[in-house]
């Protein structure tokens, strides 16, 4: 006799999704630490979740953008991540803690959408293969503890894409506006949908402007547009371009696009084939997948040309092109189901005698993974070094209750500085002229000099050695000193 679950479609499905999350949910107990790297973005993120809550302006944030090291972050970042920290904050203030166990939620979240995408197109199995081996692999598993917002914007953009093609119009509004708002990327997914509407209306050969208005598509981008601009330009005002315009003029495009296309061919080659990571196997098995990504990508645009078909190039171009590459998986995780995705379409096209191989093909990369995600999950590191660890704390306590209130402090990570200190605080580049240095001293003028043993950065150290008679030292502890600028 069939059993009325496994014949009631509807019931299958939450029951599938039910056992996805049972396997995911483990996830959000590795790795969650109660310490954070000195990092720098995570500072931000908080610091305008904290404004946010207390209602102060976010550029109000006592970072001091340095046009000589852009790259260090823009003044301000958007608004999308801050606003899923600030009901935390609200919460719990500065815990550090309470912001880690929210990553480790949203990286579930992450892992079940990643099921939901891949689900709609494969076989279940397939799509709860790919979900737990991406949400178990290492570089995932030590990514989630980082208070980041690349994988709440993975989760919003998936989302997005999902539900646009899926035609869950409000859904998708929601998940393309919290994109565009999570990182600045996200206006891709906008120009993804906007060339899907120009697409369908060049095939129906509408030309009229009025049922232009009335598609649905024309109807979510003006609400995400509107939602955009209120949140982004009225309620909260930022000014994030600023920074970025000023990292895309330093570069050449054709060195940015040869450094790009090699370094995340590495990062997939140990990503998908660690233990042939350094072998030629590992070179042609990555070069292989991505090829049938590429194929199953063309197969399913050629099928049907849906929002997902039409941001994945989109997307990659804009990766090859962005100056800062040295970001690991940060960049590339919101491609990497999808490339799974057209693999699996590739074979998924094939009579289905093959068909049961798509599965063990698709196990291959994360059998190559397992041995050290299962160390991973046996035992990780429970603390880190940053600004939580004991004398980092005291150096930090110190800036904030010994030094003046105005002043301007130069240090490594003035972000994590400002966060901790409410001191104002700005960066040096690592290898800045000493004149352009100089000049900003005395123009702001910086009042303090801050060293870290632990942050490597020679344009502080050669400012405190050729300036010896202009600084004295004020603090120091195991690994930091405070030095006052007293200059002539």
């Amino acid at each position: 006799m069939p059993n009325p679950i496994f014949e009631n479609k509807r019931l299958r499905s939450v029951l599938v999704l039910m056992v996805c999350l049972a396997m995911l949910a483990p996830s959000y107990f590795v790795n969650n630490i109660h310490s954070h790297d000195w990092g720098g973005d995570f500072a931000m993120y908080i610091k305008q979740a904290q404004n946010m809550v207390l209602g102060v302006p976010q550029t109000d944030n006592n970072y001091i953008f340095n046009p000589e090291n852009a790259v260090l972050g823009p003044k301000t970042y958007p608004i999308g991540f801050p606003l899923i920290l600030a009901p935390v904050y609200a919460a719990f203030g500065n815990d550090i803690s309470a912001f880690i166990d929210l990553m480790a939620v949203l990286a579930v979240l992450f892992g079940l959408m990643v099921f939901v995408l891949l689900r709609d197109r494969v076989h279940w199995g397939l799509a709860l293969l790919v979900s737990v081996g991406i949400s178990y692999h290492t570089t995932v598993l030590f990514f989630k503890r980082e208070v980041m917002a690349d994988i709440p914007f993975t989760l919003f953009a998936l989302l997005a894409l999902f539900a646009v093609d899926r035609k869950k119009w409000w859904i998708a509004a929601l998940a393309l506006l919290m994109a565009a708002l999570t990182k600045s990327v996200g206006v891709t997914l906008l120009i993804a949908v906007g060339f899907l509407l120009f697409v369908q209306r060049q095939q129906t050969g509408d030309k009229d402007f009025r049922s232009l208005l009335k598609h649905p598509i024309a109807k979510l981008l003006l609400i995400v547009a509107a939602g955009y601009f209120l949140l982004s330009n009225v309620i909260f005002q930022t000014n994030a371009a600023e920074g970025y315009s000023s990292v895309w003029s330093d570069f050449e495009l054709s060195t940015v696009l040869y450094n790009n296309l090699n370094y995340y061919f590495e990062f997939l080659r140990w990503f998908l084939f660690d233990a042939i990571n350094e072998k030629p196997a590992g070179t042609l098995a990555t070069g292989l997948f991505l090829a049938l990504a590429f194929l199953g990508w063309g197969m399913a645009a050629y099928k049907k040309l849906g929002a997902m078909e039409v941001w994945f190039p989109i997307y990659i171009m804009v990766l090859l092109a962005y100056p800062y590459h040295a970001s690991g998986l940060r960049f590339l995780l919101p491609i990497i189901p999808l490339l799974f995705l057209y693999v699996a379409t590739v074979f998924g096209s094939l009579d289905q005698r093959f068909r049961p191989a798509l599965v063990l093909l698709a196990a291959v990369p994360f059998l190559f993974t397992f041995q050290r995600s299962a160390e991973l999950v046996k035992d990780w590191p429970k603390d880190v070094d940053g600004p939580q660890s004991t004398h980092a704390m005291e150096m930090l306590d110190y800036v904030r209750t010994s030094t003046p209130k105005d002043a301007i402090i130069l240090f490594s990570k003035p972000r994590v500085l400002a966060l901790y200190t409410d001191r104002q605080a700005i960066g040096n580049g690592r290898y800045q002229s000493m004149s352009s240095l100089y000049a900003q001293v005395d123009s702001l003028p910086i009042t303090h000099v801050i060293q870290a043993d632990a942050l490597w950065n020679p344009g502080i150290d050669t400012l405190l050695f050729n300036a010896s008679d202009l600084t004295t030292l004020e603090f120091e502890t195991p690994g930091f000193k405070v030095y006052k600028w007293v200059g002539e």
